[in-house]
C-alpha cells in the first residue's frame, strides 16, 4: 500500500514509501510480496468501529483467509466515526449504517470465510449460543468499561483484548484461569 510521507513523519515530500505488512519492509516504489499460503480464523470481534474496524480492514485484506469470524456490535455509525473509523465511508455515517453490517460487508468476498453478524451486545450473542458452548478466540475492540465487563461475563477463554488513545495503542492476551483477566488488568475500581 502506497503510505505517502506525510502520514509517516509529518513532513511533506514529492514521493511515496510504500510498505509491507508481511514482511515490514518499505520502499520508494510498489513492493513484489508472494502471496502467503491460506489463512484461517476462528473468532469473535467484539466491536467493530475505529480499532475493531481496522481489524476487519486487515482481514479483508489478508489474501486466502478462510474459517469464521462473528463480529458483535450494536451501534449504529456516528458522525465522529468518518474520521475515526477505517471502514466508515461519509454515505455510511449519514445512513447511519450499523458498525457490524460494514464490517461484515467488507469481508464478504472471502469466499471461504464464515462471516456472520450479530447486531446486539456480546450479552444478548452469549446467550443464543447453546448452554455448554464457549465462546472462540474473542477479539476485544469496544471503548467502554461497561462494554468490557459484559465481554468478561461471557467467560471467553482466550482474549486478545486492544484499545487506543491520542498517544497510545495497547495490545493484550489472556486466556481465563491463567493471570489476570482484562477488566482486572485494565480497569480500574
Amino acid at each position: 500500500a502506497a503510505i505517502s510521507r506525510w502520514a509517516l513523519t509529518g513532513e511533506l515530500h514529492d514521493h511515496d514509501v510504500y510498505a509491507s505488512a508481511l514482511s515490514y519492509r518499505t520502499g520508494p516504489s510498489p513492493l513484489d510480496e508472494p502471496t502467503p499460503q491460506a489463512h484461517h480464523i476462528d473468532a469473535a470481534l467484539v466491536g467493530a468501529g475505529s480499532v475493531g474496524g481496522a481489524a476487519v480492514y486487515t482481514l479483508a485484506h489478508t489474501p486466502n483467509l478462510d474459517g469464521s469470524l462473528v463480529i458483535v456490535d450494536p451501534q449504529n455509525l456516528e458522525e465522529h466515526n468518518v474520521v475515526r473509523a477505517l471502514l466508515a465511508t461519509v454515505d455510511a455515517v449519514n445512513r447511519r449504517d450499523g458498525k457490524a453490517v460494514i464490517a461484515h460487508g467488507a469481508l464478504v468476498h472471502h469466499s471461504s470465510l464464515r462471516a456472520m453478524r450479530i447486531d446486539t451486545d456480546v450479552t444478548a450473542y452469549h446467550a443464543t449460543l447453546a448452554q455448554d458452548a464457549t465462546l472462540p478466540l474473542t477479539l476485544i475492540a469496544v471503548d467502554s468499561v461497561d462494554s468490557r465487563r459484559k465481554v468478561q461475563d461471557c467467560l471467553p477463554l482466550d482474549v486478545v483484548n486492544a484499545a487506543c488513545h491520542p498517544a497510545e495503542v495497547t495490545v493484550s492476551v489472556h486466556r481465563t484461569d491463567d493471570g489476570p483477566c482484562v477488566c482486572c488488568l485494565h480497569i480500574e475500581d
